[in-house]
């Protein structure tokens, strides 16, 4: 969360996710580059520009958010021309999908059009309804059932794309399977165990793998994991030990 007269911040190559809250939030500051991030699970917006003047919102993945994927805003405080009025912000080759889902599935939200926003090369993703696009508010702006109609009144998004589309199976799964955890933990060591019988299973499957071949093997698979393929020294450690 970036908030109060904040400029020229670099939000790059992120993972939020399951947040009791937004994503990603810039509030009252000005000129954010927000870039590459995956934003998903969160109980709020997944990424959320209040008052985010001349920002660049571009290539970030949002899906599975509790309500709009994308929110661009003005509130009273930025009236009047200030620097964080949200002008000129641009939104470009984001893919926003499945946000919203339990309420309007709306994926975005903009300023007026006076605002000068742009946003093309986009990807909408619902499932039930058309991905919905709203120029401020739902219940104080305008919204529009589908990109041909959105297209028609703002002149923007001539190269993006909308799909209907299910929810993958294991997004949703992941999705329902948050937890909230009231004690002290190192996030990068804790192991949630859905079914300890498979752990058994696995534990006696691997009493005759050679040591480096189980970890070279928990590696692929913690890989697949998130986004990046990345895997911290202490989650590979934790997960040799269960095994």
């Amino acid at each position: 969360w970036v908030d109060w007269e904040g400029s020229n911040n670099l939000i790059e190559n992120n993972v939020s996710s399951y947040n009791e809250g937004f994503g990603i939030h810039y509030e009252m500051s000005a000129s954010a580059t927000v870039r590459g991030n995956y934003t998903y699970g969160n109980t709020m917006r997944g990424i959320y520009l209040i008052d985010g003047g001349s920002s660049v919102v571009e290539r970030n993945s949002i899906f599975g958010n509790t309500y709009e994927g994308l929110t661009i805003v003005e509130t009273a405080r930025s009236a009047g021309g200030s620097a964080f009025e949200p002008r000129n912000v641009r939104i470009m080759g984001n893919t926003v999908a499945w946000n919203d889902f339990n309420r309007n599935w709306i994926q975005m939200n903009t300023p007026p059009l006076a605002f000068n926003f742009q946003s093309d090369r986009n990807v909408f993703i619902a499932e039930r309804l058309r991905p919905r696009l709203s120029i401020g508010w739902m219940t104080t702006g305008s919204w529009y059932d589908n990109l041909a109609a959105w297209r028609s009144r703002t002149g923007d998004d001539v190269n993006s794309s909308e799909q209907l589309a299910p929810m993958p199976d294991n997004l949703r799964t992941a999705l329902q399977q948050k937890r909230l955890i009231a004690i002290n933990y190192d996030d990068l060591m804790i192991v949630a165990v859905d079914q300890p019988a498979a752990i058994d299973d696995a534990w006696l499957k691997c009493q005759n793998v050679p040591f480096p071949r189980l970890v070279a093997d928990l590696f692929r698979e913690l890989a697949k994991l998130n986004p990046q393929s990345a895997v911290h020294a202490k989650t590979l450690y934790s997960a040799v030990n269960v095994v």
